[in-house]
């Protein structure tokens, strides 16, 4: 019997000694703050990160590792010396950011040598803007000639090399909108480009502006939905609805011929085409309508835009090319702009808020 006690004592220190140490995670009061050598960056390039630890769990952390993504692979940076109980300790290390992470969220985890959780931070870079004037070629050029051609201070299509012609369009419209006209597009006047509250350029005195009808009664609001969770099912291609001016209360009917991120849209026939541009004042203008679309029985808030172009798919209904319908979650097509302008005629048709 005294055999088998001194065996059973043996066995169970054997057991702790075995499993017992090293098994107690510190998870208490262990503190990881993350800061970098650079707040922003204009382009890829190399960031150095400083990790402070400070270890209050009542253990001496021996080893540890901070873990994290870096581009497309995940990476680590091992310990260099343990950190006392009630102590703190610094690592440094480096990545080379990529394009892709520029302006998103890097997380780091603090892990001791079992792969234990001890602590997590995090950390953005964003992306600087870069000034964009003379001599420079890259996308961002073509996005603010596209604005700059749509709010009509160029009339020529976007070329993506900024040149004396953009130059002379971003003054213009730096004059127009209250700026500083030096020619150069920082972040306040980019902003100011795509913002809702921009000035177009002024219309020659000669020009008539042509538009539908005001708004006549009180028109029952359309049901907001998505586009793409809700809508693009719903509103198959080749399929045809009952469109509603909100204003006039007209209604014409229009077929879906493509579009991925909003619907484009073209009239069945002259007749409807006939109804559809009336709505717009009786001819072709750059003007964007509330609308409220029929579709399975439901309403839906929309905005119509009032110009054809593009692919004509549809004969002899007279309209050359398709229009854009766009409904709440739609964007452009070309860069995936948000066009703010059907955003807030969405809105309207939904008796919604306009939030700017």
């Amino acid at each position: 019997m005294k055999k088998l006690l001194i065996l059973i004592i043996v066995s169970t220190l054997l057991v702790v000694s075995v499993f017992g140490v090293g098994s107690v995670a510190l998870a208490a009061d262990v503190d990881m703050s993350v800061t970098s050598d650079k707040a922003t960056m204009p382009e890829p390039g190399t960031v150095e990160f400083t990790a402070t630890i400070v270890n209050n769990s009542g253990s001496e952390i021996s080893t540890y590792t901070i873990n994290y993504t870096c581009g497309e692979f995940a990476d680590s940076a091992p310990s260099i010396e343990a950190i006392a109980d009630g102590d703190s300790g610094t690592l440094t290390f480096s990545c080379e950011m990529t394009e892709e992470m520029l302006g998103q969220q890097i997380d780091f985890v603090l892990v001791d040598g079992a792969g234990l959780e001890l602590a997590t931070d995090s950390i953005t870079i964003a992306k600087a803007f870069e000034m964009l004037m003379i001599g420079v070629d890259n996308i961002d050029v073509v996005r603010i000639q596209m604005r700059l051609r749509d709010l009509g201070y160029i009339s020529y299509r976007a070329t993506g090399r900024f040149l004396s012609m953009t130059e002379k369009g971003v003054m213009g419209f730096q004059e127009q909108n209250g700026l500083d006209a030096d020619g150069r597009v920082g972040a306040l006047t980019y902003e100011k480009l795509f913002s809702t509250n921009v000035l177009r350029k002024p219309l020659s005195a000669e020009i008539r502006i042509t538009s539908g009808p005001g708004l006549d009664g009180n028109p029952v609001n359309g049901e907001l939905a998505d586009w793409f969770t809700v809508i693009d099912a719903a509103f198959p291609i080749g399929d045809t609805v009952t469109i509603t001016d909100y204003n006039s209360g007209v209604t014409f009917q229009m077929t879906r011929t493509g579009g991925v991120n909003h619907a484009e849209v073209e009239s069945p026939d002259a007749d409807e085409y006939n109804t559809y541009i009336d709505s717009f004042g009786g001819i072709p203008n750059w003007e964007k309508r509330s609308v409220l679309v029929t579709i399975g029985g439901t309403t839906y808030a929309a905005s119509l835009f009032g110009n054809a172009q593009g692919e004509d798919t549809i004969s002899k209904n007279t309209m050359a090319g398709h229009t854009c319908l766009y409904f709440s979650g739609s964007f452009s097509h070309v860069f995936g702009f948000i066009d703010k302008e059907h955003l807030k005629m969405v809105l309207r048709a939904a008796g919604e808020p306009l939030q700017f």
